[in-house]
């Protein structure tokens, strides 16, 4: 079915249906605790093959905005496939004036810890050190213990 968007629906497809009740905690989780449910923005990394096995790239993309939707968020959706695959969404709503600190806390927290990132891992790559897996890919265990728990 086309949306008369140019896009296909997925939303009577089985996976799409699986994946939203699924997504919705993890990006609720994403919200700083005292900004009402806004600042919310979740990113995976799963290999190639992985989404695929979900369904693809754009059907999760889709399964995303519906998730982003359902807890109130004007969601932008982004995607990048590859032997990595990369796909997130970030809550576009204006932030509301008692809010506004909070989540601007939460993001200077995650953007010094971005940059404190790249620099260890440049450091570790320099010294053949490992170092923790990104965001993404820790987004990626929470995706699959919270798909595995929803199948029983």
């Amino acid at each position: 079915m086309n949306t008369g968007t140019g896009v296909p629906s997925f939303t009577s497809d089985p996976r799409h249906r699986r994946l939203v009740p699924v997504l919705v905690p993890l990006l609720a989780d994403t919200c700083p605790s005292d900004a009402g449910g806004h600042g919310g923005a979740f990113e995976v990394r799963l290999p190639f093959a992985e989404v695929e096995e979900l369904g693809g790239l754009d059907l999760f993309r889709s399964a995303l905005r519906s998730a982003g939707r359902s807890l109130g968020w004007k969601v932008e959706t982004y995607g990048v496939a590859g032997v990595e695959t990369i796909a997130g969404v970030v809550d576009r709503r204006e932030v509301p004036a008692e809010y506004t600190d909070a989540v601007e806390q939460h993001m200077g927290v995650k953007k010094r810890a971005a940059i404190e990132r790249a620099g260890l891992f440049t450091a570790a790559k320099r010294a053949g050190a490992s170092i923790d897996p990104p965001p993404g890919a820790v987004a990626a265990e929470r995706l699959r213990e919270a798909l595995a728990a929803a199948q029983g």
